[in-house]
This record gives C-alpha cells, sequence and structure tokens, in this order.
C-alpha cells in the first residue's frame, strides 16, 4: 500500500502503543513508535513526521509540555501533534493542550474509526496548508523577478514589504532600510499633498494607475517613477493598504524633454534660401542660410555654389537635369558649412523667371532636416526596442482595431491562445473571448474602453485546442491615425484554481464538522439515552419493592431518580445543539426562533428575536450554516460575553438574506487577534466567517471591549435561486 505519510505514536503503555500502530498502518501510515518524552523529541528532530499522536501522561516528560517544546520550535513548525488522554479529559484540559498550539485532543478510549478518521483530516488540513504556504511562496517570487519596484504599504502609509529592485531603486542595502518608514516621507515634498489625495481616491476607486512622483533615494537625489497602485481587502470590508508599483522613469523623462527642446528649436528655425542662375552662381543668400551654412551673403555672392556646398556634384548634376527637363526638383542633399559640417536638407528647386528680358533662375529653399533624420534613426531604434520588449514578454499582448479584428499580437499572446500569429491576425477578439462571443458585446466594451482610457477585468479565452483559460486583461486605449485598443493578457488559471480549492477546502471542513456532530447526536440519543433511561426505569422497579419501613433507601433512590431524568433531558439538549429537528422539520426561522426560547429560559438572558417568515424553505446548506451561525454566536456570548441582553434579527435585505446579533456585553479588541484565543472563542468566529464565505456571503464582526459586540451576515439569495426564496 502506497504510504499517505509518516506518523509517530508516543505512549508508555505497550498495548495501546501496538494497538494504535497496527490500526494506523492499515491505513496506509508509516508509523514509528516511542514510550517516553524524550524518545519522542529525538525522533521528531531526526526523521521530522508529519504527525505525532502523543499521549498526555508519559513516564519522564508530560505530554503537553513536548508538545510545547515541538510547536515552540520554529524548525518544526509543519509537524502536526494530537494529544491523546484517559485521565486529563476534561474541558480545561483541553482547552489547554489547544492553547499551546495542539491540533487536536482525543480522549481514551478511541475507536479505530474515529481514530484513523480524526488523523485523515489533520493529514488533509496539513497537506493544504503545505500547499498554500507553497502558493505564497511562488507569488512572492514572481515579485522578486519583476522589473520594476514593488511596495506593500497601509492605508496610514506604513510600508510593510518591498522586493529587491525596490531596495536598490532607493539606493538603500537591504529592505530593514524600508520597513516600517512611511511611504510620504519618500516622496518629494512639492509632491506628497497630491499623493495623500490620490490615496484617498485610491481607496475609494480601487486603483492608482501611471501617476508620476519625484522619489527621494538615500543619497538625498531626486528620482521620477511612474507609480500604479492596487488596493488590498482588509477582509472587513475596509481597505488595508495599497500595492505599489514603481517604474523610474528618469530617462524616459529626460529624453521627453530633450525632445520638446529640439521641437521647440526647429519650430524657431529658418529655412535657407538660396537663388543661383544657371551658371551655379549664387545670387541671393537670406538670413537663414547666413545661421544655418555659417557663410555670410557678401562672402558668397557670385560664388559658384558647388563649390562652397556641395562635395558630391554627380547627385547635384543629376538633381539640375531634372529641374531643367521640368521645371523642378525636390529631394534630400547634403550639404557642408563654411566649417565643413555636413547637413541633411529636404530641398525644392523652382526654375523662375523674375521677368521676360532675365535669365532662368533657380529657387532654392532648403530645410533642415538633419535633427530629424537622426531622430527617424532614433526612433527606429526605439520601435525595435519595442518590439523586442514585446515579443519577449511573459505577458500576452494584442493590438486591436475597434471593429475587433487583431492587428498585432507577440509571441506570449500566441503561446496563451496556441494559435500562430498569422492565425490570430485573422481573427477578432470575440473569436477568443467566451464571455463576448458575439462582436457587438465586444464593440460596446471596446467603446467603454475608449471613453474611461483604460480598463482591467477577467474573462475566460478559448485555446485553439478547446482548453479554457482564465485570463487578466488590461486593457487601454490608443490614438494614432485611428483609434485602437492596447491588451495585455495574463494566464491567471492556476490562481483561481487555487482560490476555488481553498474555498472547496473550507467548505469540506464545514461537512467534516456537520457529519460528526450529527453522528454524536445519534450516538447519544440512541446509545446514552437509552442506556440512562433503562437505568431510571430498573432503580424505580427497586423503589417500588422496598418494603415501606425504609425511606431513607427511597430518599435515596427518589434523588437518583431525579439526577437520572435531569441527565435525560440535558443529553436531550446537547442532541438538540448538535443535530436540531426542529431545523429539519419546520425551517431556519422556526428552528432559531425556538433556539432563542430555549436559551432565554435555561441562562435568564433577554433575547430579543426579530425574525421574518419564509415563502419558501431555502436551501439545506443555507439553512444549516446560518443556524450554525446563530448557534455558535449565542453559545459564545453565554460562555464569554457576560451580557444582559441578546438582539436576533434575521430577514430580508434587497436580494440577499440578512443577520445580525447583537450584544451588551464586555466586547473585546479586534486590533489583538490574541485576545480572541484566551477568551476562548477565536475559533468559533472562524468558523462563523468560513460558513459566510462557503455560502458566497459576507460576515462582519464589528466588537469593542467593554462595549458589546455586533455581528452582521449576508448572504446572496442568488446563489440559492432554485429554491424560490424570498421574502413573504
Amino acid at each position: 500500500m502506497k504510504s499517505t505519510g509518516s506518523i509517530l505514536v508516543v505512549d508508555d503503555e505497550a498495548a495501546i502503543l501496538h494497538l494504535y500502530s497496527m490500526c494506523l498502518r492499515e491505513a496506509g501510515y508509516d508509523v514509528m513508535t516511542a514510550a517516553t518524552g524524550r524518545a519522542c523529541l529525538q525522533l521528531v528532530c531526526q526523521r521530522r513526521p508529519d504527525l505525532v499522536l502523543l499521549d498526555v501522561g508519559l513516564p519522564d516528560v508530560n505530554g503537553v509540555e513536548v508538545c510545547r517544546q515541538i510547536k515552540g520550535d520554529a524548525d518544526l513548525q509543519d509537524v502536526s501533534v494530537v494529544l491523546c488522554s484517559g485521565e486529563a479529559i476534561s474541558s480545561g484540559d483541553k482547552v489547554g493542550g489547544l492553547e499551546i498550539g495542539a491540533d487536536d485532543y482525543l480522549t481514551k478510549p478511541v475507536s479505530h474509526d474515529e481514530l484513523v478518521a480524526r488523523i485523515r483530516m489533520l493529514m488533509r488540513l496539513r497537506h493544504s496548508v503545505t500547499e498554500l504556504r507553497a502558493s505564497e511562496e511562488h507569488h512572492r517570487r514572481l515579485i522578486e523577478i519583476l522589473p520594476d519596484a514593488v511596495c506593500l504599504v497601509q492605508a496610514h502609509g506604513r510600508i510593510m514589504s518591498v522586493n529587491s529592485q525596490a531596495v536598490a531603486m532607493l539606493g538603500c542595502k537591504s529592505p530593514a532600510e524600508l520597513i516600517e518608514k512611511n511611504f510620504l516621507d519618500l516622496i518629494s515634498a512639492t509632491d506628497q499633498e497630491r499623493l495623500k489625495n490620490d490615496i484617498k481616491v485610491a481607496l475609494i476607486a480601487g486603483i492608482i494607475r501611471d501617476a508620476e512622483y519625484a522619489l527621494i533615494r538615500k543619497d538625498g537625489g531626486l528620482l521620477r517613477v511612474e507609480l500604479s497602485a492596487t488596493v488590498t481587502n482588509g477582509g472587513k470590508g475596509r481597505p488595508a493598504g495599497l500595492v505599489c508599483v514603481l517604474r523610474d522613469i528618469t530617462e524616459r523623462k529626460a529624453a521627453a524633454e530633450k525632445i520638446q527642446q529640439l521641437v521647440a528649436l526647429l519650430d524657431q528655425a529658418h529655412d535657407a534660401i538660396i537663388v543661383c542662375d544657371l551658371g551655379e552662381h549664387i545670387r541671393f543668400f537670406n538670413q537663414g542660410a547666413e545661421r544655418i551654412l555659417g557663410w555670410k551673403a557678401l562672402e558668397v555672392q557670385g560664388c559658384r555654389a558647388t563649390d562652397l556646398f556641395f562635395q558630391n556634384r554627380p547627385t547635384f548634376l543629376e538633381a539640375q537635369s531634372t529641374l531643367v527637363r521640368t521645371g523642378k526638383w525636390q529631394g534630400e542633399l547634403l550639404l557642408y558649412t563654411k566649417n565643413k559640417q555636413p547637413i541633411i536638407f529636404q530641398s525644392r528647386w523652382t526654375l523662375a523667371r523674375f521677368s521676360q528680358e532675365s535669365s532662368p533662375m533657380v529657387v532654392s529653399i532648403y530645410t533642415d532636416v538633419t535633427e530629424r533624420k537622426l531622430a527617424e534613426e532614433k526612433l527606429k531604434e526605439q520601435e525595435a526596442l519595442s518590439r523586442h520588449i514585446l515579443r519577449t514578454s511573459m505577458e500576452g499582448y494584442c493590438r486591436l482595431n475597434m471593429s475587433g479584428k487583431i492587428l498585432d499580437v507577440n509571441e506570449a499572446c500566441c503561446r496563451l491562445t496556441g494559435y500562430s500569429r498569422e492565425e490570430l491576425l485573422s481573427m477578432r477578439i470575440s473569436d477568443l473571448d467566451i464571455n463576448k462571443p458575439i462582436p457587438e458585446h465586444a464593440l460596446q466594451h471596446m467603446q467603454h474602453i475608449l471613453k474611461s482610457g483604460g480598463d482591467r477585468f477577467e474573462t475566460r479565452y478559448r485555446r485553439k485546442n478547446g482548453r479554457l483559460l482564465d485570463v487578466e486583461v488590461i486593457a487601454s486605449s490608443l490614438k494614432l491615425s485611428g483609434n485602437y485598443i492596447i491588451e495585455f493578457l495574463r494566464d491567471v488559471t492556476d490562481r483561481k484554481r487555487a482560490e476555488g480549492e481553498l474555498r472547496s477546502l473550507h467548505r469540506r471542513i464545514i461537512e467534516v464538522q456537520e457529519a460528526e456532530r450529527l453522528r454524536l447526536a445519534f450516538e447519544i440519543h440512541d446509545g446514552i439515552n437509552q442506556l440512562i433511561a433503562s437505568v431510571k426505569m430498573r432503580l424505580k422497579n427497586v423503589e417500588i419493592s422496598l418494603p415501606p419501613l425504609k425511606p431513607a433507601a427511597r430518599e435515596i433512590l427518589s434523588r437518583c431518580d431525579q439526577l437520572l431524568a435531569r441527565a435525560l433531558e440535558e443529553n436531550r439538549r446537547i442532541a438538540r445543539n448538535l443535530r436540531p429537528s426542529d431545523l429539519d422539520d419546520f425551517g431556519l426561522f422556526a428552528a432559531c426562533r425556538n433556539f432563542c426560547d430555549e436559551m432565554r429560559l435555561r441562562t435568564n438572558i433577554g433575547i430579543q428575536c426579530r425574525i421574518s417568515a419564509l415563502v419558501r424553505r431555502l436551501s439545506p446548506a443555507i439553512e444549516l450554516n446560518l443556524f450554525r451561525i446563530v448557534q455558535e454566536a449565542i453559545n459564545n456570548i453565554e460562555k464569554h460575553a457576560r451580557a444582559q441582553t441578546i438582539k436576533v434579527q434575521l430577514g430580508f435585505r434587497g436580494d440577499s438574506i440578512y443577520l445580525k446579533i447583537q450584544d451588551d456585553g464586555r466586547g473585546f479588541d479586534l486590533q489583538k487577534p490574541n485576545s480572541l484565543r484566551t477568551k476562548g472563542h477565536g475559533l468559533g468566529l472562524t468558523n462563523m466567517r468560513e460558513r459566510a464565505v462557503s455560502l458566497g456571503g459576507t460576515c462582519k464582526i464589528q466588537s469593542l471591549a467593554k462595549k458589546g459586540t455586533t455581528i452582521t451576515v449576508n448572504i446572496p439569495l442568488q446563489k440559492d435561486a432554485k429554491t424560490g426564496a424570498g421574502p413573504a
């Protein structure tokens, strides 16, 4: 049988050690054994088992202390520990064991099936946690290889983490120099107020895109950066902070400024205008020519132009021949200045006469295009560089016209879709996007992008082989000779799958919990209660058979009868809490109302219920999970809050079902997570959130010390459309 994990069983009783080892080996696990706490610690350090089944009452080191040492070692954080005891079985013992880090606490004797089921559940949880850590490490490495600087900033500006590119960009040696600093302190004073306003807008809109600021390096120098940021969710309906991506645009800004200066200079320049006779003698030389070519008009008057400017005489003679034949010529010529510096001109020659009697003259207008030619070469280099970047980019790129026709793609886009470049250039974007299979829908979306300037969304593409991909698209509009849409595509299929698996894990955990509750309820009802009822009946028969002259014995038997009756009632209450029959028979709202009435009578806490009615029953999943949230919340209030009043409101709000539970108890500080565990209800709150998330809803918890707690749950009813549920 293929091993499904390694387990270390620790117990000082040889029979129990042999029994547990045999059970787990039959279940497919590699089993190691130890009889003492010291041997356990040694084996854990040497062999690193996946799980330790640890007896509490060991002869040398108490099992609780062994668990504390394992959980306190950072190198052993992946080792799960299950405490097991037949003596330390009180609630306090179990809570103490779980609070030091134990993953579960079993009470001896434990059946073969329950032992294997508990171990399998913990091994599945351990495997899921390991996969989650691997996913986190994968995303951390992706951020590290990004060419841009990435910073995680809290909403009030404190820097939480940076990648290596951010450290290098700011001239620091390590991330520690930036962590805990205020991000605003890294921005120049002239840009700080603008950044504050941008952050306020981003916390509402969710994004900052391509905003430019001056960044202060460690050495005091300024660095121009382009910042894009997205808001992270704090999980309580409020933004937690920003993920900022910064790109150094210093060189780009410098190049842009130079181009602007060059454009301004060319705008002020005057063309060189030269008039010559057919013998090439210069008759007129304007100030533009003086400035450009370096000669004064008096110096060149009467001189041959070819002797001064032209060193490539064949080109000049060819242009002159065309001029004589057609009366005009235009083209590029290379001319030299007085200092023998070459200049490229866009030349326009015209054969003209000033009068009927005068000889023909050649009017030449020379526009200096040297800088333009150099700029064209630079532009060609930039275009080649852009094509290279797009070609080697890991993200897919495509350019679309406003009818959805694909005009250009890179190699990453071909790899992502499975089509060749030629195939893609013959397609429309609606041929790939299954969410917009109709060209008109794609056209409407592109019109929206054109008006808004850009969009970021997720959709699904169908590859050439038929496989579906989840794709994140960053789209922006581009206006050249016409309007175009630029899209950058990223395959997020693995990320979406991981998110779905995580949600599925929550649902599976809840299903296991409910199955265990149902099993325990049946065992209490069909097992323990039957035994208690049988004992009660037998004691009653004994009481009846006693002679009338033994009142003391009758009194004892009567008290035993009363205690057994109370035990039966308590067991029935526990069984109802584990799986209330009201929920199955009458539905969510009746079960919640009956539960509140029972709690009011049992605890003397004032419970006010405002519960609406349903036209039809909700789905079993919604009814069960909402009832568990009510049950968990009120039980927590009874145990920990010391509340006098509880208000429960259950009904409809728009297209969702709304649950609000409020108490006037002592509350707790949400900013101190450890306070949840010390009060013993951190796991309960987590369980409520997971149940709400499994239904596609939200669970919001608000609490302040000495001011009570409010729990608000919203579940969308469209998730339950097939039930026809709705407000009465």
